[in-house]
């Protein structure tokens, strides 16, 4: 999720009386880490180097985060997809060197 979607979010809930309910906030879709490694690779035109090692017992395989009250409750939806995301962050990164 990027940053500024979930500070929206945050911004919305202090208006909003959520009787203590937890509300998800998240990308609304799921994305492996070789998903997100393949996108900063294209966004950045750099290789990474990879190694995969294999998984630990306690390793979750996947999280999806279903923000279907979040939508609800507060009429949020994420609006900065993965690849803007990190297209984002790498051009704001590319300033700070």
């Amino acid at each position: 999720i990027y940053v500024e979607d979930a500070v929206r979010a945050m911004v919305l809930a202090l208006g909003v009386d959520c009787d203590g309910k937890a509300i998800n906030i998240g990308f609304g879709a799921g994305a492996s880490l070789t998903d997100v490694l393949d996108e900063i690779e294209a966004s950045s035109g750099v290789a990474l180097q990879r190694s995969y090692q294999p998984g630990r017992a306690f390793d979750v395989p996947a999280i999806y985060l279903d923000i279907t009250e979040a939508e609800r409750v507060l009429g949020w939806r994420p609006e900065v997809d993965l690849k803007s995301g990190l297209q984002r962050l790498l051009s704001w990164a590319k300033t700070q060197v």
